[in-house]
């Protein structure tokens, strides 16, 4: 900051005084000899304060329009969702109503919590970036298929984020079956995907898929994770990443807002960061 003050400090008084110089060289009238002489006296300290003050404004300028360049950036962000209504028929329980399920292979025992008026996380994150006023380019899977994953990771993406109910080996369960940790890893390899969100339970068993997929960050979840829990977290985490924040400080804010509902019951529940916190979107 020093320097590029500096710089631009003896820049703007260096071309004043050439200016006032020259003048009082090139021309030989009383005006010219009396600019020059102005020069030698009170004016150059009046020439220091007014070129300090100009690279002072220079550099705020300069700031502010990288700035506005790093936060007109538009995000690309792939939303998958998949909650198989096979998963639920064993609890005759409506499937649009049932956000989260600890272990989908018994899903008898381990009854996931049912919450009415489910907001899908993708209406989460579009708000969460119109709030903040800054645009999103966001793409929404619902009911995705293998298909329809493989076909939409072929465009490059920023953030992919996986609203997907993962299995205890770490597959994730689409609606027309599972997709295994290799073939995982084979549709993320090589897409530089910056952020790979997986709002599920226990979801960090995807943690070395994500590791070997060459994927910069990962955010998964261990424990069980409650639906209102889930929805705070969602939109603490893309409000801070609206509003240029690093992925560590959203990160940080999106789990003081989960806190209040995992604070109820729910003690066994972690967010995890692993990878590159310090990126902005």
């Amino acid at each position: 900051m020093l320097k590029q003050f500096m710089v631009s400090f003896i820049a703007i008084f260096g071309g004043f005084w050439t200016i006032i110089e020259a003048i009082g060289f090139f021309f030989e009238d009383s005006w010219a000899k009396s600019i020059k002489t102005w020069n030698n006296g009170v004016g150059f300290w009046i020439l220091l304060v007014v070129s300090g003050t100009l690279a002072f404004l220079s550099l705020r300028v300069r700031e502010k329009i990288l700035e506005g360049k790093e936060a007109g950036e538009i995000p690309k962000t792939l939303v998958v969702r998949s909650r198989p209504e096979r998963l639920y028929k064993a609890l005759g329980k409506d499937p649009t109503k049932v956000k989260k399920v600890r272990d989908p292979t018994n899903v008898v025992e381990h009854k996931p919590e049912v919450v009415t008026d489910v907001e899908p996380d993708s209406s989460i994150i579009q708000r969460a970036f119109d709030e903040v006023g800054r645009r999103v380019l966001l793409k929404s899977l619902d009911k995705a298929s293998k298909s329809d994953l493989a076909y939409a990771l072929r465009e490059d993406w920023d953030i992919v984020h996986f609203d997907c109910v993962v299995g205890p080996k770490g597959q994730l369960f689409l609606e027309d079956g599972e997709v295994h940790p290799q073939a995982l890893r084979e549709l993320l390899a090589g897409k530089n995907i910056s952020l790979l969100v997986l709002m599920d339970c226990d979801s960090l068993k995807v943690a070395a898929t994500a590791n070997s997929a060459g994927v910069t960050t990962l955010l998964a979840v261990t424990g069980s994770l409650p639906v209102l829990a889930a929805e705070k977290f969602c939109y603490g985490l893309y409000r801070g990443i609206a509003r240029n924040r690093t992925l560590a400080e959203a990160f940080s804010d999106a789990k003081a807002l989960a806190s209040v509902e995992l604070a109820r019951s729910w003690e066994s529940t972690l967010f995890v960061l692993d990878g590159d916190a310090s990126i902005k979107f």
